[in-house]
Parts: structure tokens; sequence; C-alpha cells
């Protein structure tokens, strides 16, 4: 009873000490994804999002600083000064003999050697306030600092949309190469299983040997094929991880199907017309417009420099003049302070303002002209994706219909074979015939999704 304890214990520490770390690995170190994983992980992760939401955050705090210039600017000074040596100030006792200088001047009687000034210790406290009352440039920038925060909230919209689509295009063409390596496979598969069968009946005596030779170098042509099919699924694979900041060597199992999850994109295809489509969502139209927008608030701003501007200041001086440092005598301190107003008229800047404005006045008329040849560049873009995506449509629906004909061929062409009718050579080009109409059926599903995903990202979307 005792020994049967203390295995029991033994079983149950190996368990605990090499148990749970094995089952931590396979749950830790490989990601498993599907589409939604795949954008979610994207948005959270990526660099470029968190630099743009970085600069959104910057451009908030850039408004808060020209926001804060509006309140009052309140500051606290203190000063001493040790008089190493005191001013002397003379007041007469200068006048010529028989001059008429003592008639006048009063104090040509006094004595000429100087009276000292001032006091040894000098100790000042002070309080000032200022304040903008009017402020026109002031106010006109804090409308371009908003738009900054607009244009900064922009451009992480832009890069999440982009980022979005190049998501969407990594893991569809990574479900593209898991599709093509599986349609490579189960036809090398199927072409070993040849092999064996032609071979017993080569040993036999009942085929000839070329048609042994003619399978067994069509199964060997294949094998290139799957090496390289095989470098895209890797390679397809490490982009997606890439983009989303894991790293290339990273075990990856994706979730979605490429046939099962968006064959409904063929069978129905969604192809906007021209009275569907609208580019006003766009984000390079919209930073555009918005660029626009900071350049007319920029002239704004720049004219208000021909405009006055008034303050306010407040300034209370507490002042303590001693030769003796005793700062209990409050007889020694003096207080003193004073209000005012500060009015500032521009008349003359060389001409600045006046070539600033005439500056921004020529880049307004540059944006103008790139939001043009923008649109332009845009609209022929959409033409081009809705082209390829009737093509896509139109190119899957046929190749749905070759690889229909192409497995009743194959199946037709095995028949006969077996049954001595037919020859290896039209069983080989039976399963060619199929193996690329699902390669081509493959590619133009892929075809199609990616000129959808092109289209979202040129519609803002």
């Amino acid at each position: 009873m005792l020994l049967s304890i203390k295995q029991a214990l033994g079983i149950f520490a190996c368990v605990l000490a090499f148990g749970s770390p094995l089952v931590g690995q396979t749950s830790a170190d490989t990601l498993r994804l599907s589409e939604a994983d795949a954008l979610r992980l994207g948005l959270e992760r990526n660099l470029n999002l968190k630099s743009g939401r970085l600069g959104v955050d910057k451009a908030e705090t850039d408004k808060r600083v020209s926001l804060a210039r509006l309140f009052p600017t309140l500051s606290l000074g203190g000063q001493y000064g040790y008089a190493l040596k005191k001013q002397i100030v003379y007041f007469g006792g200068d006048a010529p003999e028989g001059g008429k200088g003592g008639a006048m001047n009063p104090f040509a009687g006094l004595a000429s050697e100087g009276i000292e000034m001032g006091q040894t210790h000098n100790i000042t406290g002070s309080f000032s306030a200022q304040m903008p009352l009017v402020n026109f440039q002031l106010w006109e920038s804090l409308k371009l600092d908003k738009l900054s925060v607009e244009q900064a909230l922009e451009k992480v919209r832009s890069s999440e949309i982009n980022l979005k689509g190049e998501v969407r295009k990594a893991y569809i063409g990574a479900l593209l190469a898991e599709e093509n390596m599986r349609v490579l496979d189960f036809s090398l598969k199927a072409m070993e299983e040849n092999l064996k069968s032609i071979k017993l009946k080569y040993d036999k005596g009942l085929v000839a040997e070329y048609d042994y030779i003619r399978m067994k170098t069509q199964r060997d042509n294949l094998k290139p094929t799957l090496a390289s099919a095989e470098a895209q699924r890797k390679l397809a694979r490490m982009k997606l991880l890439v983009l989303l900041d894991y790293a290339p060597e990273t075990p990856l199992v994706l979730t979605g199907n490429l046939l099962k999850d968006y064959e409904s994109y063929a069978v129905q295809p969604k192809v906007k017309t021209d009275e569907d489509v609208s580019l006003e969502d766009n984000a390079a139209l919209r930073q555009l417009r918005l660029g626009l927008r900071q350049i007319d608030e920029g002239i704004k701003v720049k004219r208000m420099e021909y405009m006055p501007s008034l303050g306010l200041s407040f300034n209370y001086t507490y002042n303590f003049a001693s030769n003796l440092l005793h700062l209990s005598n409050h007889r020694r301190w003096s207080p003193s302070s004073n209000i005012g107003l500060s009015l500032s008229v521009p008349l003359y800047t060389g001409g600045s303002t006046r070539y600033g404005l005439k500056s921004l006045d020529l880049q307004r008329r540059q944006s103008l002209i790139q939001m043009t040849e923008t649109k332009n560049q845009l609209n022929l873009q959409r033409i081009s994706l809705e082209e390829n995506q009737r093509q896509a449509v139109v190119q899957y629906t046929a190749s749905l219909q070759a690889e229909s004909s192409a497995r009743k061929g194959l199946s037709i062409a095995q028949v006969r074979y077996r049954s001595g009718q037919g020859t290896v050579l039209e069983l080989n080009d039976a399963e060619l015939a199929l193996r690329q109409a699902e390669l081509n059926k493959n590619q133009a599903l892929y075809t199609l999704v990616i000129a959808l995903c092109e289209t979202d990202i040129l519609l803002g979307r």
C-alpha cells in the first residue's frame, strides 16, 4: 500500500514538472488566425498606426498650447542686492569765487564732498500678470490648430484603411498559396498512386515501358512545381506575420479557406457602377481638402498680422531697503503696484506679411492643381478596378466550367485506361487539365477578392 502511494505521488510530480510546460508551449507558440483576427491584430500591433495615434496626441497637445495663450500668465520674482560702493551725489559747493553761481543755485553753499545715496541691503519681491485682451492673430490660429488635429485624425484613418486592405490582401494571398499547395499535393499523390499501378502492370508485362516512363517523368516534373509552391506559401505566411508585427518564423495556422469563405463574391458579384461609386471618402482626397482648408486658414492668420493687439498687465512689488539686514523692521518694507494697457499697432514689417500672403496663395493654387490631378488618377484607377472585377468574375465562371469538364474527362480517361482502350498520354493530359483548371479557378477568385480590397481602399472604406 505504501509503495503504491509513493508511485502515485511520483507520477503526480512528473505531471506537474513536465506536463504543464508542454501544454503551454502548444498554445503559446502557434498563432491561429482568421481574417477578422488578422485585422484586429493589425490594428492593435502595427507600428505605423501607433506612430499615427501619437501624432494625434501631439496635435491635441499643440492645440492646448495655443489655447493656453488666451489665459493670463502669472509670475513671481525676487531679487536681493548688496551695495559694495554706494553712489555719491553732489548738490553744490563748486561755484567759483566772486561768481553768481550762489544766487542761481540754492545748493551752492553746501559742502562739496558729496552725499552717499542708497541703502546697503535691497530686497525686492514682485508678482506680475499679463493677459491678451484683443489678439486677432491668436484667435485665428486656434482654428488652424483645430484643422491640424483633423488632419492628424485623417492620417490615422487613412493608415487604418490602407492597413486593413494590406492585411486582407496578405491573408488572402496566404490562403491562395495554401489552396494551390493543396491542389498540387493532391495531384502528386494521385500521380504516385497511378505510378504504382502502372509499375505493377509493367512488371507483369501488361503495359509498355513507355507508359511507365511517361508517368514517372510527369511525376518528377511536378516536384519542382510543388517545391516552388511551398516556397511561395512560406513567403506569403512570413509577409502576413511581419505585417502583424510578429516574428517571421512564428508558427501559423490559417483557419480560413479561400473557396469556402470567398466563393460568394464570385457567385453573387457586386461590381459597382459609376452611379454607385463615390470618391468623397477617399483618404488622399480628404487629406488634400483638409490641406486646402489649412492653407485658407493660414491666409486668414497671416492677414491678422495687419491688425492691432491689446494687452492687460498688472504688477505688484514689495521693496525692502536698509543698511542693516533687519527684516523684522516693517517700516523698511514698502509696497507698490500698477496696472496698465499695452497697444501694439503694426505699421511696417518690410513687406514680410505681403510676401507671406503671396506665398500662401501660390501654395493654394498648387493644391488645387494637385487635387484635380489626383481626382483624374483615382477615377482611372476606379475604372481599372471595375474592369478587373468583371474580368475576374468571367474567368472564375469559365474556370468552374473547365474544372467540371476536366473532372469528367479525367474520370473517362481513367476508365478507358483501366479497360485498355486509353493510353497513359490521355490519362496524363486529363490530370494536367484538371490541375490547371483548379489553379486557374483559385487565381481568378484571388484576383476578384484583391480587386474588391483595393476598391475598398480607393473608396475609403
